[in-house]
């Protein structure tokens, strides 16, 4: 019989999102850059304010605070904060007995 998955083993799914304010004079060379980070895209941005809305996909939570991190210490980043993540696991995904899909 196999042994049961430790919570360190278990596959998880993270959806987070970030808050950015950058200096809206950099946001030209400054959207590229966040684009282009592994499993990012910009949800929102107004240009005039140099503020962005990022989202993040990941497979684990430490890869999204080593970005969160590298976001933080970009030229023309003034702030960068998660403001929301989201954990999903086959458990939380799966179909409970008697529900209806």
């Amino acid at each position: 019989m196999p042994r049961p998955l430790t919570a360190a083993q278990t596959p998880e799914h993270h959806i987070a999102s970030f808050a950015l304010r950058c200096d809206p004079q950099r946001l030209g060379s400054l959207r590229p850059v966040l684009a282009a980070l592994p499993g990012t895209s910009i949800g929102a941005e107004d240009v005039a304010s140099g503020k962005i809305v990022m989202v993040m996909e990941a497979p684990e939570a430490r890869v999204i605070t080593a970005t969160l991190s590298a976001i933080q210490q970009m030229p023309g980043v003034a702030h960068a904060a998660l403001v929301y993540q989201h954990i999903l696991t086959p458990e939380a995904t799966a179909p409970k007995e008697g529900s209806q899909p």
